[in-house]
């Protein structure tokens, strides 16, 4: 049975749901309010804009600086070309930082611009989200840019420790390598000396080096650490040969600090790697200051420092008499300086030239022949006065053999004579054996 009254109209058919219209992002305008802030956000924000726009003109300023400073680098460079340094990346990086510096400028201006318009727009809650939104980026920006700077300061400082050490060890090594060098250039001169008694003239090292290679020294090399050939000159020549050479290095400058003549008789320990390194007749007269011969720690005290001299007088007497029994005479020189370069390096590798108060030591030959055959020799210290007890010479102490003094007299004179003691403490004068 129907519910449909006979006579009655039909119902209309059933309608689908209505479809809701897109969801449609909303852009920054239709997501701020009218008036979203009052004025007591907005008065604090306007009270920045002259110390923002001061900020943004200094850095402008300074990127301005910068790139002048770039093309003034190039300019110089161009009337200078021969600098020796690398002006286009010079000023490659400073034209970078002014570009740096201009970026932060302008999130400021467009920061302090979007203030300045805010008692003007109707939507001043839409103003203050875009000046929030410069600033947003300027803070990124200086957040970016200290990590960068924090990073760089640290590998700086790293730097700072590390490549001062790795410079000094390519340096001290250069220097290591000038002393191997030299010293095995010494030794084929002193070679050749005892052929032909004398050194060989010239005034280059490759003469030198042609005299004595390979005969004497083998394959040496003629070049310093730094690759620079070394300074040679033959002094005292006659004919054939020379009594005395000096052999140097000018360091990593390769400049010599005097002439080679002149550097006879000094012996200054040298300091810093562009300094001279000067041999003479195998003995140093300029060495690097870490390798100058001299006690491990400076002695304190008048005994260690007597105990120290005898045993550098020692030294001397046991490289003459060594050097007597090759030639069967003692050299005829007259002071320490001099007779260093007839002993040293073939028999004493370090020659002790002063005594352990800073006073020179000193040598005579004496009993010499007619050919300049010496049969007697004596070393002497001047004891911690620095002042002989007897006005004699000598030679005249030796023969009437002074005698030996208390042990607790510094002042005494230390004299040593054709192996033994004629002047020292009492509990030494024994001969050396």
């Amino acid at each position: 049975m129907s519910d449909l009254t006979p006579g009655a109209p039909a119902p209309p058919p059933p309608q689908p749901p209505a479809t809701p219209p897109p969801i449609r992002p909303r852009t920054l305008s239709q997501s701020v309010p009218a008036d979203p802030v009052g004025w007591e956000i907005i008065a604090p924000l306007k009270a920045t804009r002259p110390w923002v726009l001061l900020i943004a003109i200094l850095t402008f300023l300074v990127a301005g600086i910068l790139i002048v400073a770039a093309i003034g680098i190039m300019a110089v460079s161009a009337a200078a070309p021969k600098l020796g340094v690398p002006v286009g990346v010079i000023s490659l990086i400073y034209v970078i930082l002014g570009g740096i510096y201009i970026i932060p400028g302008v999130l400021l201006i467009r920061y302090a611009s979007a203030i300045a318009t805010i008692d003007a727009a109707p939507r001043k809650g839409l103003v203050v989200a875009q000046a929030l939104q410069h600033q947003r980026a300027f803070w990124k920006f200086a957040g970016v840019s200290t990590l960068i700077l924090v990073g760089v300061n640290f590998l700086g400082i790293i730097a700072a420790i590390v490549i001062p050490n790795f410079l000094a060890a390519t340096q001290g090594g250069k220097q290591t390598r000038t002393v191997t060098n030299m010293n095995a250039i010494a030794n084929g001169l002193e070679a050749y000396h005892r052929d032909h008694n004398g050194y060989p003239p010239g005034e280059t090292i490759y003469a030198a080096a042609n005299a004595i290679s390979p005969k004497y020294a083998g394959d040496i090399s003629q070049r310093d650490g730094w690759g620079e050939p070394f300074h040679y000159s033959g002094l005292h020549c006659g004919s054939d040969v020379c009594s005395d050479y000096v052999l140097a290095s000018g360091g990593r400058n390769n400049e010599l600090e005097d002439g080679l003549a002149n550097y006879s008789f000094k012996r200054e320990p040298t300091h810093g790697y562009d300094s001279d390194i000067v041999m003479r007749n195998g003995v140093w007269m300029m060495q690097p200051s870490a390798k100058a011969s001299a006690a491990a720690e400076p002695l304190r005290d008048d005994a260690a420092k007597q105990a120290e001299t005898m045993k550098r007088i020692r030294a001397i007497a046991t490289a003459a008499e060594a050097s007597a029994t090759d030639y069967n005479r003692y050299s005829k020189a007259q002071s320490g300086d001099e007779v260093a370069g007839d002993l040293s390096p073939t028999y004493i590798k370090d020659f002790p030239f002063e005594d352990a108060w800073g006073h020179p030591i000193d040598y005579h030959g004496f009993g010499c022949g007619s050919g300049g055959a010496c049969q007697q020799y004596v070393v002497a210290s001047r004891g911690a006065d620095g002042a002989w007890d007897a006005p004699d010479p000598l030679e005249t102490r030796v023969a009437r053999k002074s005698g030996g003094f208390p042990d607790s007299n510094y002042d005494g004179d230390l004299i040593y004579s054709n192996g033994s003691w004629v002047s020292a403490p009492e509990s030494s004068m024994r001969p050396v054996r």
